[in-house]
């Protein structure tokens, strides 16, 4: 099924918001890089901010999927903030956009009712495979789109 716009093709756009990726250095940012690769080659756009201020600017109309580091860099209670405040900014324009909180198992603890409730998946970036992970996403971004009024599919 394609989604299409008055104009053509619609491209799918998905934001990774990770200030480690440009570093890259990390086995995480590796990962990330890696899903990152594997969803360009599904056809989907990502874009990439390196800063929770840049993800909240680049969370626009366009993006039909985000996902989020939770940790940021560092696993502490300013990286954390941070990471929430992108979620409550982006949950105050658009309710429905699917936000996927990517962690490692051991981080889990530090999410908090309210960060669970504003993102709508876990990623783990440590125990799944690129492959798996943008499955998922994919399947999210179909599922936005397909609940956006609008859209015609030809």
């Amino acid at each position: 099924m394609k989604l299409r716009t008055g104009s053509g093709p619609l491209v799918r756009e998905v934001l990774i918001v990770d200030s480690e990726l440009a570093e890259g250095k990390s086995i995480a940012a590796r990962s990330v890089r890696a899903l990152a690769n594997e969803l360009t080659e599904r056809g989907i756009h990502v874009t990439e901010a390196g800063s929770c201020e840049d993800g909240v600017a680049a969370a626009d109309a366009s993006v039909h999927c985000m996902l989020l580091n939770w940790s940021q860099g560092g696993n502490d209670a300013t990286a954390h903030k941070q990471a929430t405040d992108v979620l409550r900014a982006v949950r105050k324009r658009n309710a429905k956009l699917p936000i996927f909180l990517m962690a490692s198992r051991k981080i889990a603890g530090t999410v908090g009712v309210e960060v669970a409730t504003l993102a709508d998946e876990f990623i783990w970036i440590h125990d799944d495979t690129a492959p798996f992970i943008a499955g998922r996403v994919q399947a999210a971004v179909e599922r936005y789109l397909e609940s956006l009024p609008g859209l015609a599919q030809r």
